[in-house]
């Protein structure tokens, strides 16, 4: 179920015109981190948090047609702040 409500999401919103849709998951729960990246999200940058270590992960979507699905941003993985 969850894997399809992904998907239901990730259409409406190329066909609403977002560009790019981002989330954070936790890092102990590496099953949805590989569902996601099926589904075309990628991994920005690992948020070290003794609290809730994360990943902040993200889609961006084509300006064509509506049968593409998502694409693979090429963003670079970081373990460091950025500043």
């Amino acid at each position: 179920m969850g894997a399809a409500l992904l998907r239901s999401l990730l259409t409406a919103a190329k066909l609403q015109g977002f560009e790019a849709l981002s989330l954070s998951i936790s890092c102990n729960n590496p099953a949805v981190i590989r569902r996601y990246e099926r589904d075309g999200l990628v991994k920005l940058v690992n948020v070290n948090s003794e609290e809730y270590p994360s990943w902040a992960m993200k889609v961006g979507f084509t300006a064509y047609g509506k049968d593409e699905g998502p694409r693979r941003t090429e963003a670079p993985v970081s373990n460091k702040p950025q500043g």
